[in-house]
C-alpha cells in the first residue's frame, strides 16, 4: 500500500508539471498571471547573459586530474583567477558587451562577474529590453508572493553575430521557479495531495486540483 501511494503522488505531481508546461506555452506558466492593462513607464528590469566558454575540454581534463587521487595534479584546485583566466572568452565579452553600448546601455547598469562568463545587465527600461531582444514583454503577477515582474511569451531573438558568444540569456522569457520559492505554498499543496490520499484510499480525487 505505501508503494502504491508513492506511485499515485508521483502521478500527480508528473500531471502538475504537464500541466505547467501546457500553460508555459500559452504565455501563462504555473503561478503566475499577466496583468491585463500594461503600464511599463516606471517598470525595471535585469537579465543576464551567460557566455559561452572556451578551452572546455581543458577544463573537463583539470577537474579530472585534481579529483583523481593518483593523480599528480590530486587536490591543486584552480583559484577563482585561474579558472577565469582559463574559461573566459575575451573576443566575446569585447562583443557583447559592445552590442550592449550600442543598445543603449550604459557602463554602470552592466556587471562582469569575477569568473568573466556571466555578464548581468541592471535597471533596463522594459522598451529597452523589448528592442534589446526583439520581443515584447508583458508583465505578469504572482499569484502566491504578488511579485510583478517584466517578461516575453516568446523566446529572445539576439542578431546571430551576438549569439554566437552566447550560451543563454536569462530574465527575458524564464520565469522564476515558485516550488523553490515559496515553501509554504508548495508544502500545503503536498498536505493537500497527502490528506487525499490517506482519507480515499484511492477513491475519488477530484477534489485535488492543480495550484493555479
Amino acid at each position: 500500500m505505501g508503494f502504491a501511494r508513492i506511485l499515485l503522488v508521483s502521478v500527480l505531481l508528473l500531471s502538475v508539471v504537464q500541466s505547467a508546461l501546457v500553460k508555459h506555452n500559452r504565455a501563462e506558466p504555473l503561478g503566475w498571471e499577466i496583468l491585463s492593462e500594461k503600464d511599463t513607464t516606471n517598470v525595471k528590469s535585469s537579465i543576464t547573459f551567460y557566455l559561452k566558454h572556451k578551452n572546455v575540454e581543458i577544463l573537463k581534463a583539470t577537474v579530472g586530474a585534481v579529483s583523481y587521487p593518483y593523480s599528480p595534479s590530486y587536490g591543486k584546485y584552480l583559484s577563482r583567477d585561474q579558472l577565469a583566466d582559463l574559461i573566459s572568452d575575451e573576443t566575446a565579452i569585447q562583443k557583447v558587451m559592445g552590442w550592449l553600448y550600442s543598445q543603449g546601455v550604459f557602463k554602470d547598469q552592466i556587471e562582469l562577474l569575477h569568473t568573466k562568463d556571466v555578464i548581468k545587465v541592471r535597471n533596463l527600461d522594459i522598451t529597452t529590453i523589448e528592442k534589446m531582444m526583439n520581443v515584447p514583454l508583458s508583465l505578469y503577477k504572482s499569484k502566491f508572493t504578488q511579485d510583478v515582474i517584466a517578461r516575453s511569451a516568446y523566446h529572445y531573438n539576439v542578431p546571430t553575430g551576438i549569439m554566437q558568444y552566447i550560451d543563454v540569456i536569462t530574465g527575458v522569457s524564464d520565469f522564476p521557479t515558485l516550488f523553490k520559492r515559496d515553501k509554504p505554498f508548495y508544502n500545503s499543496y503536498m498536505d493537500r495531495i497527502n490528506k487525499a490520499v490517506i482519507e480515499s484510499d484511492f477513491g475519488d480525487l477530484s477534489s485535488v486540483s492543480a495550484p493555479y
